[in-house]
């Protein structure tokens, strides 16, 4: 589900973005920097021949396992647990198939941006808060924090500067104060993938349970 209401009322500079009709990979989002897909695999489903043009970050919402058979006869397998987020860089035409004994679903961000050097925040989130927000990945296009609160945590003010998008893993409900005192009070669902801008706020979890979530950060100087 894309909330698009999260990151106007935070006043962010939105990227476009656009939701189309589900099925079993469901397009949240789409605009000149990334293109999101919720996908959901049933076991033993194999798809077309396929292939992918460009990088992609994926991150996991259920245990899996799938084989992947290319066109010159490479076979890998691949397992993964719920929570675990990797990039998988671009390749050759291939078919996929759940080799899992339950569904799956994975949130596949496809990067379309070419990378670019950027300066970071004094208020940058891994440095403000280090015990919540973590550096996991980083490539020329992206960078990838994952950031956990306890109940009732409060992270203070801190900055994105960079397009990103975030995915949460848990359900939540957060408490999110702009530096201009304005409080938003947003929940959802686990699942749920949401595109922001440039924002400064602090955050407190106002949920009863961990909170989990991955923010892929768009490399890119031009905004949208």
């Amino acid at each position: 589900m894309l909330r698009i209401c999260f990151s106007l009322l935070l006043a962010c500079a939105l990227l476009p973005a656009q939701k189309k009709s589900a099925g079993p990979n469901r397009e949240v989002i789409n605009n000149d920097l990334v293109r999101v897909l919720i996908a959901n695999s049933t076991p033993g489903t194999k798809s077309r021949p396929h292939k992918h043009d460009v990088n992609r970050i994926m991150i996991y919402l259920d245990d899996g396992a799938q084989q992947l058979k290319f066109e010159d006869g490479t076979v890998k397998d691949q397992q993964w647990k719920a929570g675990d987020v990797i990039l998988d860089p671009k390749g050759g035409m291939h078919t996929s198939e759940n080799k899992h004994s339950k569904p799956f679903r994975i949130v596949e961000i496809e990067l379309k941006n070419a990378g670019d050097t950027v300066s970071l925040s004094k208020l940058d989130a891994p440095q403000v808060a280090p015990h919540r927000y973590k550096v996991i990945l980083e490539t020329e296009q992206v960078r990838v924090i994952r950031a956990r609160f306890g109940p009732g945590d409060r992270v203070p003010l801190h900055e994105h500067v960079l397009p990103h998008v975030v995915v949460f893993l848990t359900d939540y409900h957060l408490g999110v104060r702009g530096d201009d005192g304005k409080l938003v009070e947003i929940e959802g669902k686990a699942g749920e993938a949401i595109l922001g801008g440039p924002a400064k706020h602090s955050e407190t979890n106002r949920t009863n349970a961990l909170l989990d979530l991955v923010i892929v950060e768009i490399k890119s100087k031009s905004g949208a």
